[in-house]
């Protein structure tokens, strides 16, 4: 997803992300486009009305009991993605030329993290049956998930070549275009995304990302609302609505969001970073010292909350603290901790 920035003076460093790998940036607001829930694609784990239909078993030519392949979907639709894995390691191991049973277990090393597993087996599907029904979906999840956003860009637009009617894969090629900066395109697959299903969540979401980097913050909010009244257990949403409304200096909604985010996931530091920044704009220097400080002890790289804890610091009179957080942020890599080095703290 390489980022598409927002340049604020107080920075927030709580990314306009989309549904995707949440990872620290160097400047913010941010958009971060990895895709998860929705926007992946995936149909393990994930409501299947709303996903890919799972292939019929009546579609599978194996030499296993089907059993297996049954067992392991339903494992892992309720998110017992290690349950799924042992069930589609025997379905592998008894015909390991069967591209579908591939399929599902690399889907299940996705949804486990295993990156380098599940392209040992997409690896496989390419030699055995690469013209396999969604194969190309896969791999642009694939890429997606580890970071490799030109080349799931192009497996998602190949994959629509003969899928053109599926919601989910317009969306996700609008958040890997955002990602490389194909903006018009982006914003076209996510209206897209939206005429075949109004009621994706991802889709209102990452649509709402790019409105906020084009700076319509208004539209972002409205955006990110829909995302979060389909569905309101995603953090990330909350965070970046508190982004939207902070640019619009609304700091009380502002509040109001990053406080909901930390109550689904109290472990989320861009949450925090968020309400330190709203009690640094409201000249509260103490309390944002205290967010900010919260944010950096669940993430310790975290450089904007490093930098962002050093401009709190100065305000509140600690110099000597100030320099030692502008310092680690510059070696973090925000570069804006150099004027205020060079300014205070020779």
């Amino acid at each position: 997803m390489r980022i598409l920035v927002i340049s604020v003076v107080l920075m927030l460093a709580t990314a306009f992300s989309s549904c995707n790998n949440p990872k620290e940036k160097k400047e913010n607001p941010e958009t971060k486009v990895t895709a998860t829930q929705d926007t992946s694609g995936m149909w393990l784990g994930n409501d299947v009305t709303k996903e890919k239909k799972i292939i019929n078993s009546a579609e599978i030519q194996g030499a296993v009991d089907l059993s297996q392949i049954r067992n392991g979907i339903a494992s892992a639709q309720k998110g017992d993605y290690e349950s799924a894995l042992a069930d589609f390691d025997k379905a592998v191991n008894e015909d390991p030329s069967n591209a579908h049973f591939l399929y599902y277990r690399a889907e299940t090393y996705l949804n486990l993290k295993q990156y380098d597993k599940a392209w040992d087996d997409i690896h496989a599907i390419e030699r055995i049956n690469p013209d396999l029904k969604d194969f190309h979906a896969l791999k642009g999840r694939y890429h997606t998930a580890v970071g490799q956003h030109t080349d799931a860009y192009h497996e998602y637009r190949i994959a629509l070549e003969t899928n053109s009617e599926d919601a989910i894969l317009w969306d996700a090629k609008g958040a890997s275009a955002m990602n490389i900066m194909k903006l018009p395109e982006a914003m076209e697959a996510f209206d897209k995304a939206l005429e075949l299903d109004p009621e994706l969540a991802s889709a209102y979401y990452n649509r709402g990302l790019l409105f906020a980097n084009n700076q319509d913050f208004q539209k972002a909010i409205d955006d990110l609302s829909i995302s979060i009244n389909l569905d309101d257990d995603n953090p990330e949403a909350y965070i970046n609505r508190g982004n939207a409304y902070f640019m619009m200096k609304n700091y009380m909604m502002a509040e109001e969001n990053y406080a909901k985010a930390v109550e689904l996931d109290p472990q989320n530091w861009l949450a925090y970073n968020g309400m330190g920044s709203v009690n640094k704009a409201n000249g509260n220097n103490l309390q944002a010292i205290v967010y900010y400080s919260k944010a950096i002890e669940i993430n310790p790289d975290a450089a904007n909350a490093i930098y962002n804890r050093g401009l709190a610091k100065y305000a509140n009179g600690d110099r000597a603290g100030a320099c030692a957080d502008w310092t680690k942020a510059k070696a973090l890599g925000v570069t804006p901790a150099q004027k205020w080095l060079d300014m205070y703290c020779k």
